[in-house]
């Protein structure tokens, strides 16, 4: 990235959080895609998203698409590492971190 002009990087095509959620949740439930639920979970986590998020960004998506994201969301403490010392998510270390990922603009 730091080869590219300041200008080129400003009009990479990113996309937000809630229409990428959206997206892989609905192409899992369109062509059972496991890699597309496996990157679902991981941004679930990721991201530590909670059911309050779903509600605000996922509730005008259709009911199969938010269903799967709140199941995704409510199983979140079933995947972490009894192994790692995280205590948020399999990914997210403590609630400082969880805090820091809240600020990343667009997460809302």
């Amino acid at each position: 990235m730091d080869l590219l002009p300041v200008v080129d990087v400003r009009r990479l095509p990113i996309p937000q959080l809630p229409p990428l959620l959206r997206g892989l949740c609905q192409r899992y439930l369109d062509s059972f895609d496991d890699v597309a639920m496996i990157a679902a979970e991981q941004l679930v986590d990721g991201m530590d998203l909670d059911e309050g998020w779903c509600e605000r960004n996922l509730a005008f998506a259709n009911q199969q698409v938010y269903q799967l994201a709140s199941t995704l969301v409510a199983g979140k403490k079933s995947r972490l590492d009894h192994f790692s010392e995280n205590s948020v998510t399999c990914f997210v270390r403590d609630p400082g971190e969880a805090a820091r990922l809240r600020q990343i603009p667009g997460y809302e």
